[in-house]
């Protein structure tokens, strides 16, 4: 019996698992057979499941437990069988056969019951047939919940065993589909039961059982419409008409429409709400096993994500039910600010910030819209947050994030939100600033991190209330004015404060932002434009190193050192809060075609940013000079050491997991980069610095390109930019060229005028280019030969030996292609390429007799390829990298390096040039066949067989390179190629001809083109209606 059990399960299983051993006539054949015999296979597979579990049971009785373990094997084998044929036989068959009743009588049996719940999980998930046989088809559902909901209430809610732990899961998951895909079915008596079942199973200590029944909420609350809704243009909140009789409508979507459902009442929200807030607050539910469950930070994360979304749609429902918990737990909590209390108190600012962005987000209202109790309740929370003191870092922390967590509510009442602000520099004056000293005076870390958080509340909450704090501006500058003048404010404080104010005046026009900006920034107009401080500290690398060398004095920290590192990163950020605001002509045409006498200067910030750039390139010059080799062996041995990858950088290169920093440890710079490291140290202060710098500079030159263009194409020495940029460029690393050629280098391509290509682009692309190439030719053929990168151009640091090493380095060359490939398709893009049609238009429009004629394409002048090929260092440089970069296992590079590619073959077509056209025909198509020996080229295999395409069609008739390389392929003959010249004559299909071009190479290049190779996709059958098998028979 066994046996024969196994074998009919074996057949299904040829049909839904092992099909690719099948051939599609036979899968098919074999279906039909399956789907005929389906009346006589059910039903004897619930005669062996009653027969063998009848004498299972009987033998156990009699103490014959041998013979009581062949017949449960043959129940096992039983519902194993069943499982190939629940996912696609028609649940009428199944539930005529006896056997949901059969699997629901084996629920009661512990050795069966796993198995038989996995079976009903099935059935329930399947989907409503929309044909005669529906309603057996509800009837056999609703009596699979009937079954269901007996065994839940039978389970033993002490149960930790682990295969009660098993069934109980199933049973969950059973449970969840039956109400994702069927609750319409679930009748109003036992609705607040399956109700109660579901809570109890969100609540689980679990996360293997909790986590399903979350999912089931969160379809159920995304499917009920809100119990408030904007009506009419009072802007008052009201009872959505959706509650009517109490029913609830849910919303009708693509999933099944569910009609009417009972309602859910206040009560089971606030249950809910009790569960989810237990789960976020309550480290206990945090046990081994779940830890084990929830693995990664990634599961962490996306659960949590889903315990807030869950909050949130509560809250649409029950908005004064949600405030009125969040209101207990933060007053529970900050009762008694104990360690283990400030825990909970991070997680209820989460809470309240959900709770707020759901009530008042995207919402016009205004305070006296609100309902009074709601009112009430949110009045309540914000007087105990202005009300309580504390001079605990901590909690201060804290409570400056509770501040900024009810933003949306300040945004509709100023007065509250002035005096949140007022709060926060309260907190800010009660943190003294103490020396950090060598760097372990635990409080003054506790405190430089507190002080820090309080003034990003400060922005966060102008970030919420956008204008609505202009009208204080003035106030609130006195206050900070008067702090610093008391010494109460460091630099990097003031700088949040300061982004906070731009934010606010930047809604008010231009006057009041240049207002801000005069205040903020005339300061360090005057001081940076003083030609003794530059000479002081910029007139060369050994001013830097002087600079980064210099001792702290009384424990402060070199006060200059890091005067010049926040300046640049604050710059930095208002820059680009400007260029969003700030609609340049670079965005209101086509990019690269304005001339320069288009460019105009009306920007507050401009002024500012022709005062920072001079000096700005002096500190990238001196900085560069620090990696060149001459220097770099004199410097001391902590700015050598800072010059190499730190062991956070390493780790990220590795994919290693970076560990975060405990609570207490600073920041030392403003940007939030994962390889930043948080250790203490001469050495890592003085890499931040420089890394900060660096990017920081690139950053502001690209902003400054990009959106500011009058100030850096007309007002900018350009000698001085690509001295400064360029004058080392031998001696950086990969990481620093590949950050060069991201942040300044492809902007300033993107926006420089065509009539500065000359100027600006020629010579900066020359410089770049033909270093990318030497590096990345000679790097890749040692990695392809050799398996190891072997540069000395990538400084891996303390740590890197070994495969370690390798790994690093080959990361890091990667990153450069990609990003040297970025740049070639953005000289590829067809804004900047004028008047010259692709050749995919080429083909089209039978313009392929350009390359027979001696009459050129005409091109306008700005286009950009004509640039390229018409200088001859860019050409080199740029071809031999694409044509190169497509040899290069590197399927990323390979998509960019295309794009270039295909330009370049439209522009050989267009120019008629000649030797470009030898270029295109011989190389660069060897260089295409070649690439798709490489099997990760896989994914851009479409891509190589169009660039084929667009070579051969138009060049192969005049030159023989094409058809010459293609004999060379181990498996093509003369006869073979002439057929495939005729097939694509009678063809004008892109489409087609891509076929036809596949087909050749899958022939003649045999099993080396690899990238070609496709694989066959496993068809798994998931559902059989009675309708097809009546069709089949």
């Amino acid at each position: 019996a066994e046996l024969v059990v196994m074998v009919l399960r074996w057949l299904p299983e040829d049909v839904t698992v092992h099909n690719m051993d099948l051939e599609g006539d036979r899968r098919k054949q074999l279906l039909m057979v399956l789907t005929q015999a389906l009346p006589c296979i059910l039903p004897f597979l619930y005669k062996t499941l009653e027969v063998h579990f009848g004498e299972a049971v009987r033998l156990l009785q009699l103490n014959n437990m041998a013979a009581a373990r062949q017949h449960a094997a043959v129940v096992t084998a039983t519902l194993n069988t069943l499982l190939a044929y629940v996912e696609w036989a028609p649940v009428n068959d199944m539930a005529s056969s006896g056997l949901i009743e059969g699997c629901g009588f084996l629920l009661s049996s512990v050795d069966f019951r796993l198995l038989a719940c996995e079976i009903l999980k099935q059935i329930a998930s399947r989907r409503k047939p929309t044909d005669e046989s529906a309603s057996m088809f509800d009837s056999a559902i609703t009596r699979v919940f009937e079954v269901l909901n007996g065994a839940v209430q039978s389970l033993s809610v002490t149960a930790e065993h682990e295969n009660d732990l098993a069934y109980t899961a199933c049973l969950c998951e059973a449970m969840v589909s039956l109400g994702s895909q069927h609750l319409q079915l679930v009748t109003n008596d036992h609705f607040p039961v399956y109700i109660q079942q579901m809570l109890g199973f969100l609540k689980h200590d679990r996360v293997a059982i909790h986590y399903p029944a979350l999912l089931f909420w969160l379809m159920l609350l995304r499917e009920m419409p809100s119990a408030y809704c904007m009506s009419g243009k009072d802007g008052l909140l009201r009872h959505d008409s959706t509650f009517n009789g109490g029913q609830v409508i849910p919303g009708q979507s693509e999933k099944g429409k569910k009609g009417r459902l009972p309602a859910i009442s206040e009560e089971v929200y606030g249950t809910l709400l009790d569960i989810v807030f237990l789960w976020l607050l309550d480290k206990e539910m945090a046990n081994d096993a779940n830890e084990d469950e929830l693995s990664s930070s990634g599961d962490y994360n996306n659960h949590r994500g889903r315990l807030l979304e869950v909050v949130r749609l509560l809250t649409v429902q029950c908005p004064v039910l949600a405030v009125s918990k969040i209101s207990l737990k933060i007053n529970e909590y900050w009762d008694n600010s104990v360690q283990h209390n400030l825990r909970l108190l991070e997680g209820t600012q989460r809470l309240l910030e959900t709770i707020f962005l759901a009530v008042f987000d995207e919402r016009n209202l205004s305070v006296t819209a609100l309902p009074a109790e709601l009112q009430a309740k949110v009045e309540g929370i914000l007087k105990m947050l202005l009300t309580s003191k504390s001079t605990d870092p901590s909690l201060v922390e804290i409570h400056g994030r509770h501040l900024d967590a009810i933003g949306p509510y300040l945004r509709i009442s100023p007065p509250s939100a002035l005096h949140a602000v007022e709060k926060l520099f309260e907190l800010l004056i009660s943190l003294p600033i103490i020396p950090k000293g060598l760097g372990h005076d635990t409080l003054a870390v506790a405190n430089s991190r507190a002080r820090l958080q309080i003034c990003t509340s400060f922005l966060r909450i102008a970030k919420s209330t956008d204008k609505e704090l202009f009208p204080y501006v003035e106030n609130i500058a006195k206050t900070v004015a008067q702090l610093q003048q008391q010494g109460q404010l460091l630099q990097a404080e003031h700088n949040l404060i300061a982004e906070a104010f731009l934010i606010i005046s930047s809604t008010e026009g231009s006057q009041q932002q240049a207002e801000v900006l005069d205040w903020f920034f005339k300061p360090v107009r005057d001081k940076w434009g003083k030609s003794e401080w530059q000479d002081h500290f910029l007139s060369g690398p050994t001013s830097l190193v002087d600079l980064l060398s210099m001792k702290p004095l009384h424990s402060k920290p070199n006060e200059e050192m890091w005067s010049i590192f926040h300046t640049l990163t604050f710059f930095e950020r208002v820059l680009k809060i400007c260029a969003a605001q700030n609609f340049n002509y670079s965005q209101k045409v086509p990019p690269g075609i304005v001339s320069i006498e288009s460019l105009t200067a009306d920007h507050p910030i401009m002024a500012y940013l022709l005062c920072i750039i001079p000096p700005l390139l002096k500190l990238l010059r001196c900085l560069h000079c620090l990696w060149s080799p001459a220097r770099r062996n004199l410097l001391p041995c902590e700015v050598q050491e800072a010059l190499l990858l730190s062991k956070s950088e390493q780790a990220t290169l590795v994919g290693e997991a970076i560990s975060k920093p405990p609570r207490g440890v600073p920041f030392t710079m403003d940007r939030n980069a994962s390889g930043i490291d948080h250790c203490e140290g001469r050495e890592t202060e003085i890499r931040n610095w420089l890394r900060g710098v660096r990017d920081s500079g690139y950053s502001i030159i690209g902003l400054a390109a990009a959106h500011f263009s009058n100030s850096l194409f007309v007002h900018t020495d350009q000698t001085a930019l690509k001295t400064a940029l360029l004058e080392n460029v031998e001696a950086m690393d990969f990481r620093h060229i590949r950050q060069l050629l991201h942040s300044v280098i492809i902007p300033i391509v993107k926006a420089c005028p065509y009539t500065c290509w000359e100027l600006w682009t020629g010579s900066l692309l020359a410089e770049v280019l033909m270093h990318c190439e030497k590096v990345l030719s000679l790097s890749w053929a040692n990695l392809i030969r050799e398996g190891a990168v072997k540069s000395n151009l990538v400084s891996c640091g303390k740590g890197g030996v070994g495969l370690r090493n390798e790994v690093m380095e080959e990361k890091m060359l990667r990153d450069l292609t990609r990003e040297t490939c970025s740049l070639l398709a953005v000289l590829a893009n067809p804004a900047f390429n004028v008047g010259l049609p692709s050749a995919e238009q080429l083909l089209q429009q039978n313009q392929i007799e350009l390359a027979r004629t001696e009459i050129p394409f005409q091109l306008d002048s700005n286009c950009l390829m004509r640039f390229v090929i018409d200088h001859h260092s860019i050409a080199m440089a740029s071809l031999s990298i694409s044509n190169q970069a497509l040899r290069w296992p590197d399927s990323e590079a390979v998509h960019k390096a295309v794009v270039f590619c295909g330009a370049t073959v439209a522009f050989a077509i267009a120019s008629n040039n000649i030797e470009l056209q030898k270029f295109v025909a011989k190389d660069l198509f060897a260089s295409v066949i070649e690439s798709l020996t490489i099997e990760s080229n896989a994914s851009a295999q479409g891509e190589l067989v169009n660039l084929f395409r667009i070579i051969y069609l138009p060049l192969s008739d005049n030159l023989e390179y094409p058809k010459q390389i293609l004999r060379s392929l181990p498996s093509i003959t003369s006869e073979t190629l002439v057929a495939f010249d005729a097939a694509l004559s009678k063809t004008s299909s892109a489409k087609e001809q891509k076929q036809l071009i596949k087909s050749l190479l899958l022939s003649a290049g045999g099993c080396q083109l690899r990238a070609l190779i496709s694989q066959k996709n496993a068809t798994i059958i998931t559902n059989v209606s009675s309708k097809q098998i009546q069709s089949i028979s």
